[in-house]
């Protein structure tokens, strides 16, 4: 379960569990100074996760995502 895997080990940098939601869930928040040392941990975990913000993070992994599709 990927919510057991951010609880047991810190899989993001400054990475903080701000809530366990009612389905089992997580928010999560991570500190980093640029977003491109997240992406391929994110991308490791889709599509069982949504980044929320920033928005440029979010639209990025998109651009790669539909980057790699594109290739297929």
């Amino acid at each position: 379960d990927i919510a057991e895997c951010f609880i047991n080990d810190t899989l993001l940098p400054n990475q903080q569990i701000l809530k366990q939601l009612e389905d089992g869930s997580l928010l999560i928040s991570s500190r980093v100074t640029k977003l491109g040392d997240v992406i391929p941990t994110l991308k490791a975990w889709m599509p069982k996760l949504e980044v929320l913000s920033p928005v440029s993070l979010k639209l990025e992994l998109i651009r790669e995502l539909n980057a790699s599709l594109e290739r297929l």
